[in-house]
């Protein structure tokens, strides 16, 4: 079990790295989901052919829920992006909607959630032994329901993000950039590395899109404008630099 243990854990940190490339290569949110999704459904393939061990309940409680949550996840926001209306107000309207489905999905299955969420195990072969589920559809069993709880923690935290995105897009800000979008970007990655942004758990692309909301701007592929960036042979903070230069004269301006 430990060997196949350490098999599961190798796929997902590989796994992890090539959904990170996704979201950097990619900047459409839509086919961004896609391609993940299509990316967790081949190694899940891949993981589960051939193996006995996906019948233990240690597999179905433990490593399979880490690899099915992600695909229900990028499932849901397939979905949820395809099927989303015109407007502002009513994408808010409609991604609340899905929120409060989660919720209440989570409420319905909450004995199950508790007894996983608290480390028990002596049920383990009841509600995720090989024949517990065999006789249920594939969401009424219980590794799917554990699964699409996690799915969900993360879903809530992509729908609270996409909402708020929303509703400032709905009451735009009246600052626009009129810089060079590159000086804009060295900002952003400098800000992102001081972690100055929601206890320094905020990523590069929540921030960025805090960026072009406020200044009512595109940054385009703002990673591939940090890697040329970092390949400046001179100077890699041009901006930077540039700011505390002003800062300092106005400063001394004051005084």
């Amino acid at each position: 079990m430990k060997q196949h243990d350490a098999y599961c854990e190798q796929c997902l940190a590989d796994l992890h790295k090539k959904l990170a490339v996704i979201q950097r290569d990619q900047m459409n949110p839509l086919l961004q989901a896609v391609a993940s999704y299509e990316l967790v459904k081949e190694v899940i393939n891949t993981l589960t052919q051939g193996e006995d061990a996906q019948r233990t309940p240690h597999f179905n409680k433990v490593m399979y829920p880490q690899f099915l949550s992600l695909l229900i996840y990028y499932r849901h926001v397939v979905v949820i992006l395809s099927g989303e209306p015109l407007g502002t107000r009513k994408q808010v309207v409609y991604l609340k909607a899905i929120r409060k489905k989660l919720e209440v999905f989570c409420a319905e299955h909450r004995d199950l959630i508790q007894y996983c969420r608290s480390g028990s195990t002596e049920r383990d072969d009841v509600y995720f032994g090989y024949k517990a589920n065999q006789d249920l559809l594939p969401e009424e069993s219980a590794v799917y329901v554990w699964s699409k709880y996690l799915a969900a923690q993360k879903l809530n935290e992509w729908l609270t993000a996409e909402i708020a995105i929303r509703k400032r897009a709905d009451d735009p800000s009246d600052l626009i950039w009129t810089g060079p979008k590159t000086n804009l970007i060295e900002l952003l990655y400098a800000l992102h590395a001081s972690n100055v942004f929601n206890d320094g758990k905020a990523g590069v692309k929540q921030v960025a899109n805090a960026f072009e909301k406020i200044f009512q701007t595109s940054l385009g592929n703002y990673y591939r404008v940090f890697q040329d960036i970092r390949q400046r042979k001179i100077n890699q903070t041009v901006f930077l630099d540039q700011l505390k230069e002003k800062f300092l004269q106005r400063v001394h301006e004051l005084e």
